[in-house]
């Protein structure tokens, strides 16, 4: 059975080879741990005091300069229109100053 827009297997292996690279999927993943192992710690918190203080105060001290990177690297591609980069500025200025 032939699906519509289904790529053969073969094709897709250099699309996953290339994400290892990019900057911005990897910083996108580590987020992810990182609100994965936050929630595993809210939901049963483990690690005593130690881990109370990491999650408790600063659990979203790696995330923020991380969104704010990433929405100001949208800025410079140039398959969005002028106001759609501008758009992505303004959220990078956003988050930048409520990180601040």
């Amino acid at each position: 059975m032939d699906l519509i827009g289904a790529l053969p297997i073969g094709a897709a292996t250099p699309a996953l080879r290339s994400w290892r690279r990019d900057p911005g999927a990897i910083l996108t993943i580590s987020v992810l741990v990182w609100a994965l192992l936050t929630c595993s710690w809210l939901a049963f918190h483990w690690g005593g005091t130690a881990a109370e203080a990491v999650f408790g105060l600063w659990y979203d001290a790696p995330i923020q300069p991380t969104i704010v990177f990433l929405c100001w690297r949208l800025t410079t591609l140039p398959t969005l229109t002028a106001r759609q980069r501008h758009g992505w500025w303004m959220l990078s200025l956003a988050f930048a100053s409520y990180w601040m």
